[in-house]
Parts: C-alpha cells; sequence; structure tokens
C-alpha cells in the first residue's frame, strides 16, 4: 500500500471516528474502543427515500447515523405511515435489536443522502460487554427515549377538555404574560385568573377544571406564584403540538 494510500484511509478513518463519538451512546469511550468500532463496522451511504430497514425485517444490526438525517414510521393495516421519529447526525436506529430474534416495528427511510455505520447484533452485544462505558450510554440513551414517548403519550391522551384548558392558558400567556426569572422559561400572567373564570372560558364545570389544573401542576406545566398563575409555555406548547391540535 503507497504512503498517500494509507495517508487517505487515516484522514477517512479519523472522520468516522469523529462522527461516531458525536452521539450520545459512543461518547466518553477511548480512542482504542472508537478505532475498534470504525474498524468492524460497515459503512453505508445511502440515497434519498432510500430504506434502511422494513417492517417487519430482521432486527440484526444497530446503525449510526454519521451524517445525513433519516425518518422512521409505523405502517398500519390500512396504509398509512405514522412518523414516529426524525433522527440526524449522531443518533442510533435499530435499537429493537438488542431484543433476541425480533423483527424491526417500524420502517426506516434515508431522508436524504446518509452515511451509516452498521455493526450487526452479535458484535454490539460483545462490545457492550467489554466496554462499560457503552453499556452506561445505552442505559441512558434507552432512558431519555423512554421519557420522550412518556411525554408524547401523555400529549397524545390529552382529553377535549385538557386541550382547551392548554390553548386557553397559551392564550392568556400571550395575550397578559410576562417573563419571570426561573430555572425553566416561565410565563406569569399579570392578571388574577381563577379556576372558576377558566370554567367559564372554556364551558366545563370548576371542579374538572381544578382536577387538570392540579395534574398540569404536577407535570410541570403551570405553578403558582402569590396566586399568580406561571406557565411553562415550552412545555405546553409541546403538549399542545404533539397532541395534533
Amino acid at each position: 500500500m503507497s504512503t498517500a494510500t494509507v495517508q487517505v484511509t487515516e484522514l477517512a478513518n479519523a472522520d468516522k471516528i469523529w462522527h461516531l463519538q458525536q452521539g450520545l451512546l459512543l461518547r466518553d469511550l477511548g480512542l482504542r474502543e472508537l478505532h475498534t468500532i470504525a474498524a468492524i463496522s460497515e459503512d453505508r451511504i445511502l440515497s434519498r427515500d432510500e430504506v434502511i430497514f422494513h417492517q417487519g425485517d430482521p432486527a440484526d444490526s444497530f446503525y449510526f447515523l454519521n451524517r445525513g438525517t433519516a425518518r422512521v414510521f409505523v405502517c398500519t393495516a390500512s396504509g398509512r405511515e405514522k412518523i414516529v421519529g426524525v433522527f440526524s447526525n449522531g443518533d442510533l436506529l435499530g435499537e429493537d435489536a438488542l431484543e433476541p430474534d425480533a423483527t424491526r416495528q417500524c420502517q426506516a427511510v434515508a431522508h436524504e443522502e446518509s452515511w451509516f455505520s452498521v455493526l450487526p447484533r452479535d458484535v454490539f452485544l460483545k462490545l457492550i460487554d467489554q466496554v462499560p462505558q457503552l453499556s452506561f450510554n445505552l442505559s441512558r440513551l434507552l432512558n431519555r427515549k423512554l421519557r420522550e414517548a412518556r411525554r408524547e403519550i401523555e400529549a397524545l391522551s390529552f382529553s377535549d377538555t385538557q386541550l382547551r384548558i392548554a390553548k386557553t392558558l397559551l392564550k392568556l400567556s400571550d395575550q397578559h404574560g410576562k417573563q419571570v426569572v426561573s430555572r425553566y422559561p416561565l410565563t406569569k400572567l399579570k392578571i388574577a385568573i381563577s379556576h372558576e373564570h377558566l370554567a367559564q372560558l372554556i364551558g366545563a364545570n370548576r371542579p374538572h377544571v381544578s382536577s387538570i389544573m392540579s395534574q398540569f401542576k404536577k407535570d410541570g406545566l403551570i405553578d403558582y406564584q402569590k396566586r399568580k398563575l406561571l406557565i411553562n409555555v415550552d412545555m405546553l406548547s409541546e403538549r399542545v403540538a404533539l397532541a395534533g391540535a
């Protein structure tokens, strides 16, 4: 092998290693482990709209997205597609391969020309046993995805009354709110608004509104300060958006 070829190969490996360590899963791994993963993973360049894996395929590999974007969706019995995630640089696809003899629960497609590093399931599981940091990072990653899934489920389970209250609070925040200094971006209503007022605004009974507001407070969507309402606009807006409203 010529010196020039060696230099090109080293540059390519360095580029791959840099991309691999951008994601949460391979963060804080040593160079030796990163070199090993770079050497044993297969590179795949997929064109826009090219299928990464089909729903129902054997879940036998993990995909590290080095560059580009991908969308993951579920195909319903009626043929409709429900997007469950959009992924970009540093993300991992195909975690269902952790389960033995599993099949893909979703379909993944390259959203644009994208570069993946692919690791077979058995190789990846051996690495988890050999590299404690990798196991720790995987736990963090799966826990984060679980939290995101719970937030989406909570948002999708919004009742009609909850949705009307949320939209009303966002409207009041826009009309009568001011930012307050806090750990979170909270908006304080400059006007006093009681549960009875809210019930009248949305056409619901006060006990039901009070129960929902109590749940909103537990979820961190609202709070109170000297009888004035504090609204976490970002979180509440996200819930409304996920509810499809």
